[in-house]
Formats: structure tokens, C-alpha cells, sequence
């Protein structure tokens, strides 16, 4: 061994359960522990931010290497005292009582955001084509979010999206028997390209009591179809959502999800990315 590192850090466990595709986990580790830097005012003298590196292929590992707010290394051949290893200690330990006085749990709402091309891998990574029943029952809690500019943003799971898909069986959800709404194969998935959506648009959350996250709430549509309900007339887009709904609104109710057709195709006035 050629050094020890001493580090504040963050658990990788956390950020794999709730992102569940382990790229996506180290870079929000590796977002959450920039913010936390930048509100640590008075840095300890001779320690790091950000990554460090452990020399290891191993996955928790790495996540630890991407989860290092604050570092420090110390070499074999220059080992520090006691005295200066107990001071670094505590330099790390007030660094550590600033942002538990700011997140007592955990940082892992620092950084939220998530970009479509970074959800989309995550969700082509994941994807189980043997998964075809949700993953929960029941109203689920809100999803955890971040204040970003005094307004909640809600984070979404790439593994309910993933299920979401699988249980599609892979067909546009605004297929027919005579229309099948042909798409072509995604290299990553080997199965027809499909796009997800969130029926009752996710940028509503605050509004709702349950979570509006669940499979029962995504839908599975072909490029096409996705961008009319983005994009269409509203005379088009309304015919959509009510034939949507229809087939859905059973097993919403079921999630302690209730809207009427008339409030969602008014919601479709001002949707957002996260929808």
C-alpha cells in the first residue's frame, strides 16, 4: 500500500437503490458531493474536494471514489503524527456537522436533476423484459425532491420506468390491431424503440397527495404518438388522453390517483421536460 486517504463521504448504497443503474449513481454522487463542497465555507487546509482514487474496479469502490466530498492523502513514506491525524479528524468532523446541520440524513437530495439522455440510459440499462407487474401496490409516498428556485423538483425513478416499459410489452399504448404504430429496434434494448411518458403529468406532483411516479402512471408511446401529445392540435391531443385515461383510470384510482378527463387534458397546456 503506497497511501491512506482520509474522506468525507457519502453512502453508494443509497444512490444505486434509488437510481438503480450504477452510472447514473456515481454521477449523482459525484453531483451531491460538489454542492456539499461549496457550502463547506471554511475548508479544512490540505484536504481535496471531490473524487478520489481508491485503485479499484470494485463497485462500491468506485462509488466511494465518486462520493468524496473532502480528501486528504497521506503517503507511506511520509506518515503524519497522531496529533496531526486526530486534527484532521476533527477539521473533518466540522465539515461533517455543517452539512448534517443542513441535511441530517442524507445529501442525496442535493442533486436531483437528471437529464432525458442520462434517464433514458439508465432505463435501456435496466429494462427486464421478465418484469411485468408493478413493483409496488397501493398509494405510494411522493417521490423525494429538491427545492430548486423556491419550487419542488421531484425525482424519477429509473427503475419504475423501466418496469414501466417492460410491462408495455413494447407497444405504443395508442396502437391498434390495424395501426401497430411501427418504431424501429433499439440497439441497446434489441426491442422496438418506445418513449415514456407520464400519463398525468409528472410537473403536477405537488398537486397530488400519492406519488404520480408508478407504472400504472406511465405510458409507453412511439415517437410519433409521444410528440402529439407534446406537440398535436388540442382536438387530437384531447381524444388521445381521454381513450388513455379510460383504460388507466381504474388502476390509478387503485394508486389514490383521481383525475377527471377534463383536468388532465387542461394540465397538457403547460407541460414540462419531466413529462
Amino acid at each position: 500500500m503506497s497511501l491512506a486517504s482520509l474522506s468525507l463521504n457519502q453512502g453508494y448504497t443509497a444512490f444505486q437503490e434509488r437510481y438503480g443503474y450504477p452510472k447514473l449513481a456515481y454521477e449523482k454522487l459525484r453531483g451531491c458531493a460538489r454542492v456539499a463542497a461549496a457550502r463547506i465555507n471554511a475548508k479544512p487546509i490540505g484536504f481535496s474536494e471531490g473524487p478520489l482514487n481508491l485503485h479499484s474496479e470494485g463497485g462500491l469502490a468506485k462509488g466511494y471514489e465518486a462520493g468524496s466530498i473532502l480528501h486528504k492523502n497521506y503517503l507511506y513514506n511520509l506518515v503524519p503524527t497522531e496529533s496531526e491525524i486526530e486534527s484532521d479528524v476533527l477539521e473533518l468532523m466540522t465539515a461533517y456537522l455543517i452539512l448534517a446541520s443542513e441535511a441530517p440524513t442524507s445529501l442525496i437530495n442535493l442533486d436531483v436533476e437528471v437529464s432525458e439522455v442520462e434517464l433514458r440510459e439508465a432505463i435501456e440499462n435496466i429494462v427486464d423484459i421478465n418484469q411485468t407487474a408493478p413493483s409496488t401496490v397501493g398509494p405510494q409516498p411522493c417521490p423525494p425532491y429538491a427545492l430548486l428556485k423556491d419550487s419542488p423538483r421531484f425525482v424519477r425513478s429509473p427503475r419504475v420506468a423501466a418496469r414501466g416499459l417492460s410491462m408495455s410489452n413494447f407497444a405504443c399504448a395508442l396502437a391498434t390491431t390495424v395501426d401497430l404504430h411501427e418504431s424501429f429496434i433499439s440497439a441497446r434494448t434489441g426491442f422496438k424503440y418506445l418513449e415514456l411518458h407520464h400519463l398525468i403529468p409528472f410537473s403536477q406532483q405537488r398537486h397530488f397527495k400519492y406519488s404520480l411516479d408508478v407504472e400504472e402512471n406511465i405510458v409507453a408511446l412511439c415517437p410519433n404518438c409521444h410528440r402529439m401529445l407534446h406537440s398535436g392540435t388540442n382536438a387530437e391531443r384531447v381524444r388521445r388522453l381521454r381513450h388513455l385515461l379510460s383504460i388507466r383510470n381504474a388502476a390509478l384510482q387503485a394508486r389514490g390517483i383521481t383525475v377527471s378527463a377534463s383536468a388532465l387534458t387542461t394540465m397538457y397546456g403547460a407541460l414540462t421536460n419531466d413529462d
